[in-house]
């Protein structure tokens, strides 16, 4: 199970809510959900189905703003 943390860092970032910002791989959209300590910051949970190389990327509206690829042995 893996865990993604997203949170704003300075006033001139747009505004993180979870209906414009969500971890996608390969089509399947992971919402974030609000952290019950800290509702600025939001969070996501994934357990990969399988072994191998997923490509995960961090979404804000239709703009990519990060990405990983992540080795499951």
């Amino acid at each position: 199970e893996m865990t993604w943390y997203a949170w704003n860092r300075t006033n001139a970032a747009p505004d993180l809510t979870h209906a414009t910002v969500f971890i996608e791989r390969a089509g399947l959209t992971i919402p974030l959900k609000a952290d019950a300590a800290d509702p600025r910051i939001l969070h996501a949970t994934w357990t990969p189905s399988a072994p191998g190389t997923w490509t995960v990327d961090l979404m804000l509206g239709t703009q990519r703003v990060a990405g990983a690829d992540i080795e499951v042995k």
